[in-house]
């Protein structure tokens, strides 16, 4: 079990992920995982998303429809296993 997730709601994030992503890499903290929700992106943020998650085993993505910033938190909020949550 992880003992930090990270989550993180993405709509239309191709520009931005990337960077969002190893930001929180270069942390480098011990036992992390990084949970992406894709909420329906509808440019190349999936994509981006499946490319991450194969570069870093610690990375899962969930793809959803569009339901809004809400409810992608609170989906990844369900698939974390992380004793903390941010």
């Amino acid at each position: 079990m992880a003992k930090i997730s990270v989550i993180i709601p993405a709509y239309n994030a191709e520009t931005t992920l990337r960077t969002a992503v190893e930001s929180i890499l270069s942390q480098q903290v011990p036992e992390l995982e990084i949970i992406i929700v894709n909420d329906g992106s509808t440019d190349g943020t999936d994509r981006l998303c499946h490319a991450l998650a194969s570069e870093y085993p610690c990375i899962y993505v969930i793809t959803q429809k569009n339901a809004g910033i809400c409810a992608a938190r609170n989906r990844g909020m369900e698939a974390a296993s992380g004793e903390y949550i941010t």
